[in-house]
């Protein structure tokens, strides 16, 4: 017997050396990780005994969200390589899943082939049309007070729903279930995606769309992108249109962008018909500073009077490369009939007061690793 064990153990550390060195021979491993959280406080939030005052309140990530995952590849010769990225979502404050559609890997859990014909991947990724927005959003995407709140809504409150109900969040910024090509090169990438719902009989049923390209030519940025999700039973669940540019002329730039949003009922009856513009402006004073101003109007033309306005001003100071503190102000004013939309933003510490003018002042602290 302990002969047997001694050759199991031989034969176990002889293959373990093989795939060492396979591992090693073109082969690489990457851990990364962002850890951002901080305090706000506001005016005007819903007390419970029916009236508004003020609230402050840990918020984790109000710049970036909190995550942490790995990603490599494998050098497969002839300039093909496979390739696989994990990616979960997490909250500072609290340790717990956060900031994906749940899981350990609730963000990305891909794998897929790249070579001089693009790349193909297969899995969990974040939806082609929002990444188109990025880099046209005035606040580049922040957790809050950006355009990540319409998002958001779309993703939520007008998903398309697993037919397991094993996935809540599919169509909208994470597509589950899915197979992407991108395709980049002279400046222009684009990548066009496609989840599938898995309900015999129906192509359309929980299925996701997405399209999202980006142009970059001499400090301008020109981006959109487009989706539509499919209910359980193949109707559509949501829909959205994204197009805007970008010109950096350092140390300033400017952003521009103008987004669609549409989410239909169980028998395609239009819910919201919204309609998002925003613009900002970047600073760069010198140094290790960043200053942004960026301003936001929400309509949703399907149900009556239903607005929301955002101005808010962010401080970027970098530690380092990997570390940033910042700070920010935001004024939040919704109309008397505004509903989640256009108003729905899930990093702050609550709501803003429908009617009112809600004040929002925050810090924290983001390290990259």
């Amino acid at each position: 017997m302990r002969k047997k064990l001694l050759a199991i153990s031989g034969a176990l550390l002889a293959q373990a050396a093989m795939l060492g060195t396979a591992h090693a021979d073109g082969s690489n491993l990457t851990l990364f990780g962002i850890v951002d959280g901080g305090f706000m406080t506001q005016d005007n939030a819903a007390t419970k005994g029916g009236g508004y005052g003020r609230q402050s309140a840990f918020v984790d990530g109000q710049f970036l969200p909190s995550i942490w995952g790995m990603k490599g590849s494998d050098d497969l010769g002839g300039g093909l390589k496979a390739t696989f990225a994990l990616e979960g979502g997490l909250s500072s404050g609290t340790g717990g899943f956060d900031n994906s559609n749940g899981g350990i890997f609730g963000r990305v859990a891909e794998v897929g082939l790249t070579g001089r014909f693009g790349s193909v991947n297969f899995g969990l990724q974040v939806d082609p049309a929002f990444l188109s927005a990025i880099p046209i959003d005035p606040r580049g995407m922040t957790d809050s007070f950006s355009a990540l709140g319409p998002w958001l809504a779309l993703t939520i409150f007008s998903n398309t729903v697993n037919p397991s109900g094993a996935v809540p969040l599919n169509g909208g910024i994470f597509d589950t279930n899915s197979v992407a090509y991108t395709w980049a090169g002279g400046g222009f990438s684009f990548t066009g995606l496609y989840g599938a719902g898995g309900v015999a009989g129906s192509g359309n049923a929980g299925a996701v769309e997405s399209l999202g390209a980006t142009y970059k030519f001499s400090g301008f940025t020109i981006s959109g992108g487009a989706l539509e999700s499919h209910d359980v039973n193949g109707n559509k669940a949501g829909q959205e249109f994204d197009l805007g540019g970008a010109y950096d002329f350092d140390p300033f730039a400017v952003r521009l962008v103008y987004t669609k949003f549409k989410d239909f009922s169980l028998t395609e009856t239009e819910m919201s018909d919204t309609s998002e513009w925003g613009l900002g402006f970047d600073w760069a004073t010198g140094g290790l500073n960043k200053i942004n101003i960026s301003y936001y109007y929400l309509n949703n033309a399907a149900v009556a009077d239903d607005t929301t306005r955002k101005l808010a001003l962010i401080d970027y100071y970098y530690l380092s490369k990997r570390t940033t503190m910042y700070a920010q102000i935001a004024d939040v004013k919704q109309s008397s009939g505004a509903t989640v939309y256009t108003s729905f933003d899930a990093y702050v510490p609550s709501s803003t007061a429908p009617g009112k003018s809600t004040t929002y002042i925050g810090l924290g602290l983001a390290i990259t690793f």
